[in-house]
């Protein structure tokens, strides 16, 4: 083999790695130069394990993945050599693996063929940047257009204070807590209980709902005509009946209790505005140019490998009731610290 045909070799490697290959666009091929001189040094072996190269690539990674400094020079060789020895013993491991028949293994075979697919796709969204850009006013069209999608209902926010009525209450019972929810709605409703702080007092005082007592009473906003499943239809039909902020309700009467509401807040529904929804709709449109590139691209490389279905074997697979086990992750591997201890890496 040429000096020439083993570059070749060698850039195909190192693209499928993710390292070099030239730009390329939606109809375009990853280009493979016929040599590279600027790849020899990364290439060059510092160590062979049964004859299968260890490259100074790879070492460069390794050191880089451990956090050395390459624009420096390296304390001595310990690093260095540490990583040399990592890079051994994993080639070691792989090429026991290999003799041991797990590189036929079908689930090491999906994985390796899933890590060239998401590698290839990375790489061609590096190499065209500029392809998935959404502008200023792509979003700002995108808004306008649909303008009715980002929309909210008018909603309110309110403070309750509950007591709670007993599932074997009696009548006699019930009365009683009656006259004292409307004891408390006075209260809740005399001119100097229409700050806030008053009522927030008085429902952790008083009131049986443990989550909103907490809170003052609080139970946040909950928005015009839309059935809320963690409060009984009589509570929000209320709420909704309040028309100023510091509003105190009639006594609410439910199966589980009697309720005193205080609004607390107000907003009118219409449209949210642009700064409010642009990074959703950024996120959106930019999701959407990937798939559309992704689709253009997988397109044009199935005319080139084409597809061919055997529906009967496809019909006659089925579903195992128990679940393949995963793939593990590879062995980590010690590193020693400059005091000589051992570590994980």
């Amino acid at each position: 083999m040429t000096r020439n045909e083993n570059l070749r070799l060698i850039w195909i490697a190192l693209v499928v790695s993710g390292v070099a290959c030239d730009g390329v666009g939606p109809g375009e091929d990853l280009v493979l130069p016929s040599s590279s001189s600027a790849l020899v040094e990364d290439v060059t072996p510092v160590a062979t394990v049964a004859s299968r190269p260890i490259t100074a690539f790879a070492l460069r990674r390794s050191l880089a993945q451990h956090g050395a400094d390459l624009s420096e020079k390296l304390d001595g060789s310990s690093k260095r050599d540490e990583a040399l020895r990592e890079l051994i013993r994993l080639e070691v491991l792989a090429q026991a693996a290999r003799d041991a028949g797990f590189d036929q293994d079908p689930e090491i075979q999906m994985a390796i063929t899933r890590l060239l697919a998401d590698r290839y796709l990375n790489k061609i969204r590096e190499l065209n940047p500029g392809a998935e850009i959404v502008t200023d006013e792509d979003v700002e069209e995108f808004y306008e257009a649909h303008e009715a999608d980002y929309s909210r209902p008018a909603r309110a926010r309110a403070s309750i204070l509950f007591l709670k009525v007993e599932a074997d209450a009696s009548s006699s019972e019930r009365d009683q807590l009656r006259r004292e929810a409307e004891a408390l709605r006075k209260s809740a409703s005399s001119a100097d209980a229409m700050n806030h702080a008053s009522f927030a007092a008085l429902a952790r005082e008083r009131s049986n709902d443990a989550a909103s007592r907490r809170r003052g009473g609080d139970i946040g906003w909950l928005p015009a005509g839309v059935a809320d499943h963690r409060w009984p239809g009589e509570l929000t039909s209320s709420i909704e009946k309040l028309k100023r902020e510091g509003d105190v309700s009639p006594v609410v009467s439910t199966a589980r209790g009697f309720y005193v509401v205080r609004l607390t807040g107000l907003e009118a529904g219409g449209a949210r505005p642009l700064d409010e929804v642009s990074r959703d709709i950024r996120g959106a449109l930019q999701a959407k140019r990937e798939r559309e590139l992704a689709d253009q691209r997988m397109d044009e490389l199935t005319k080139r490998y084409p597809v061919e279905i055997d529906e009967q074997a496809v019909s006659a697979v089925g579903v195992r009731p128990e679940s393949s086990p995963g793939l593990e992750q590879p062995p980590s591997f010690p590193i020693e610290t400059p005091t000589g201890s051992k570590g994980s890496s």
